[in-house]
């Protein structure tokens, strides 16, 4: 590998890793791990058709930690689950209304800072950022010397 190559790879590892330093922190001061935020913001996107496949597909974690998160969430009262009419195995995923009320106060305050920082770029480091992040994902893709990957949620 060249030099410069590495050097840029380093800084890319220097910025993935910081970002997620920031939401696990960020998550942790909400008393929550960030994968418990990342399932609360999943189950919020995915309304009365969030199941755990979904989440394990979407947050690319296994079924035990899903399970284990979703268990502790059911258990404060949280979330519900109940049977899918078509597959009886599946389970739909959804909000009590504490729940709902939970999640929207802990996601609106993430999406104020996320906006917060966001909106410190201008349109056209937003857009380039987006742009190349899509770009970087899309050659990840291509170059992965495994079975192919999925190329959307």
């Amino acid at each position: 590998m060249n030099h410069r190559m590495k050097s840029e790879l380093q800084s890319y590892y220097e910025f993935w890793f910081g970002l997620n330093e920031i939401y696990e922190r960020w998550a942790k001061a909400q008393g929550l791990t960030s994968n418990a935020l990342f399932v609360l913001y999943t189950i919020n996107e995915y309304p009365d058709r969030c199941t755990p496949s979904v989440l394990c597909k979407s947050l690319l974690l296994s079924k035990q930690t899903i399970n284990s998160i979703l268990n502790r969430l059911e258990r404060d009262g949280y979330i519900q689950r109940s049977e899918a009419q078509q597959d009886r195995r599946s389970r739909f995923i959804t909000f009590t209304p504490e729940g709902k009320a939970y999640a929207k106060r802990i996601l609106d305050a993430l999406y104020q800072f996320e906006e917060e920082a966001f909106s410190r770029l201008s349109d056209a480091q937003r857009s380039a950022m987006l742009d190349t992040s899509h770009g970087f994902l899309q050659e990840m893709r291509r170059a992965f010397p495994g079975p192919a990957l999925r190329s959307q949620k």
